[in-house]
Formats: structure tokens, C-alpha cells, sequence
């Protein structure tokens, strides 16, 4: 029973890391999304948007994937039933967020620097996506710490 706790709490504190970098590279993305450039400099900006928008893809893919069939939400779905609904929403969320990755990451691929229009709404889209992972986040940290750190009494 003890090495189960020790690995629910490493699941736990695993999901909790990932999602903190997840946060970084979230930065990152916005951090390049607001960088000013000119319309005639757009080429510049256009590649760096690429780059950290595949970065942000990859690495929200390794947490949902780590989530989904390594990680936290089947082990604390069993241990606490109750929260059953919530984490199935959440799950379901992370299907929204392939379906936007697989037409917004070849759109960006195929805009150029001279689609300035284009690449304005894409850059729109990516941030609304922003917005969007970042309160699914928020809410799976807020259960991760419900379901495990709650129950075995506190952070250590």
C-alpha cells in the first residue's frame, strides 16, 4: 500500500511539473505572438510563431498523453469516484485541443510573411487557444490537487 501512495504521489507531482512547464512554454508562445515587427519584417516573426507554436503543440500532446495513460486520471478516478464527471470533462477537452492543433499547425505552415491578414487571424487563434489551455489547466491542476494531495493530508 505504501509504494502505491508513493507513486499516486509521484503521478501527482509529475502532472503538476508538466503542467508548470507547459506554462513556460505557454509564455514563450505569447512572449513571440505580441512581438512587434513591421508588416515588411513579418518572415522573421512568422518563423519564430511556427517554431514555438509546434513547441506548445508537442508539449501539450506529452501532457494530455502522460495524463491519459501513464498518469494521474485514471489512478485518482479510482481513487476518488466522485470526481468521476470532471475529469472526463477534462478529458474530453484535450480531443478539442488536437482537432484545433491538426488546422491551426498546418495553416501556419502553409501562411506567408506576404499574408499578413492570414497570419493576424492565426496569431488571434493561437491566443484565444492560449486562453483556453491555460484555464483547462488550471482546473486539472485544481483536481490533481483535490484528488491527491487533499486526501493524503496535505503538501509535503
Amino acid at each position: 500500500m505504501e509504494s502505491q501512495a508513493i507513486n499516486l504521489d509521484t503521478l501527482a507531482r509529475q502532472a503538476l511539473v508538466e503542467h508548470q512547464t507547459l506554462e513556460h512554454v505557454m509564455e514563450a508562445l505569447r512572449i513571440t505572438l505580441d512581438w512587434p515587427v513591421p508588416r515588411r519584417d513579418l518572415a522573421a516573426k512568422l518563423s519564430s510563431v511556427r517554431f514555438m507554436a509546434q513547441s506548445f503543440q508537442r508539449h501539450l500532446e506529452r501532457l494530455m498523453a502522460i495524463e491519459e495513460t501513464d498518469g494521474y486520471m485514471l489512478s485518482a478516478r479510482d481513487r476518488q469516484p466522485h470526481l468521476s464527471t470532471r475529469f472526463e470533462e477534462l478529458r474530453a477537452e484535450h480531443d478539442c485541443f488536437r482537432q484545433v492543433f491538426r488546422q491551426l499547425v498546418p495553416s501556419l505552415e502553409a501562411v506567408t510573411s506576404q499574408d499578413a491578414t492570414l497570419f493576424d487571424n492565426l496569431c488571434h487563434e493561437l491566443r484565444d487557444l492560449l486562453g483556453q489551455v491555460r484555464d483547462h489547466s488550471q482546473a486539472e491542476t485544481a483536481l490533481i490537487q483535490e484528488a491527491f494531495f487533499l486526501e493524503v493530508g496535505g503538501e509535503s
